[in-house]
């Protein structure tokens, strides 16, 4: 069971190396995310932002706002059972708000639905940190601006796995 974040695997709207009846979001675009079965490799939970996507220059106010929506999966349940590997998939989306502080260069909110919570760091452009979603931690990467945020996340456990991302832009 493995989970990663590259740029370098997505291409467009496509993952490449697709992994056969993954599941991927396709309708986003800033980020892509997938989660399935990879041979071998048993259940791959991935993200990456899209190479085309630029944010705006950082603000120089405060604080700002940010409201958008996250998509994510995951698979939990994972067992060997008569050596095929079984889990649950559930895939959601749903609002969210974040507050980005320009001063601590933070980033931090959590969804409406409560299943998500982000706590990022920032420099320049450059954001990094940690999510919880649905009680499994991952790791968060991505861009923030002055007026928007794009996140992409990962994470696992012993027995569940996690990938998807957030676009956020400045409340007014």
């Amino acid at each position: 069971m493995t989970s990663g974040a590259s740029s370098a695997q997505i291409i467009g709207t496509a993952l490449t190396q697709r992994i056969d009846d993954s599941d991927v979001n396709s309708d986003i675009d800033s980020y892509a995310y997938e989660i399935g079965v990879d041979g071998g490799e048993g259940f791959v939970a991935r993200a990456g932002l899209l190479f085309s996507r630029r944010v705006m220059i950082l603000a120089t106010s405060r604080s700002a706002t940010l409201i958008g929506t996250y998509e994510a999966a995951r698979v939990t349940g994972i067992d060997l059972n008569n050596e095929h590997l079984t889990g649950f998939a559930r895939k959601g989306s749903v609002a969210i708000t974040l507050e980005a502080d320009f001063m601590d260069n933070t980033l931090s909110g959590t969804s409406d639905n409560d299943l998500l919570s982000v706590n990022g760091i920032f420099d320049d452009e450059n954001l990094a940190g940690m999510v919880t979603y649905r009680n499994i931690s991952g790791l968060l990467r991505g861009k923030i601006g002055g007026t928007e945020a794009i996140g992409i996340f990962h994470g696992k456990t012993s027995s569940s796995l996690m990938s998807g991302g957030f676009m956020v832009k400045e409340y007014h």
